[in-house]
């Protein structure tokens, strides 16, 4: 099996992949608590008390206007309720010319992909006098993780 690309793995928000995204995160954490006694001897013990998961994006600015993805992401987080989150590959890859995004846009598949719903938790614009304009949105999972099965 041949490792998958980190540039074809993209993040989508409500069904729609984040644009021109350079880099995304998915972590994946458990939380536990000590459950050692007198008797359990040299070494500490624990269980496992909660999962969680959280995943971030990187991306260059497309705009700031109300179409752009950083207005998109800011009214999903002023609206302060879970979306939508998957990350995939998307469906359409092989369509695309030059590994380019497609005309009508990346296509979330309907398996294989990890889905969940977040809380996007921040959302920031980065705009250096000597670069480009970049964004991050940061989300906090609210429900399980699940690796979608299909339909």
């Amino acid at each position: 099996m041949a490792a998958i690309a980190g540039k074809d793995i993209m993040i989508f928000v409500d069904g729609s992949a984040i644009a021109m995204a350079t880099n995304h995160t998915l972590t994946l954490n458990t939380e536990t608590s000590e459950t050692s006694s007198k008797d359990t001897g040299l070494w500490g013990d624990e269980k496992v008390t909660r999962l969680r998961w959280e995943a971030s994006s990187d991306s260059f600015v497309d705009g700031i206007g109300s179409t752009s993805s950083f207005a998109t992401l800011f009214d999903l987080w002023k609206a302060g309720e879970a979306v939508d989150i998957s990350l995939a590959v998307p469906s359409n890859l092989d369509s695309a010319v030059d590994g380019e995004v497609p005309t009508a846009g990346w296509t979330e598949p309907t398996s294989g992909q990890y889905e969940g719903q977040a809380i996007i938790t921040s959302v920031s614009l980065n705009t250096p006098h000597d670069g480009d304009a970049t964004m991050s949105v940061s989300m906090r999972g609210v429900k399980g993780l699940t690796i979608a099965s299909g339909t």
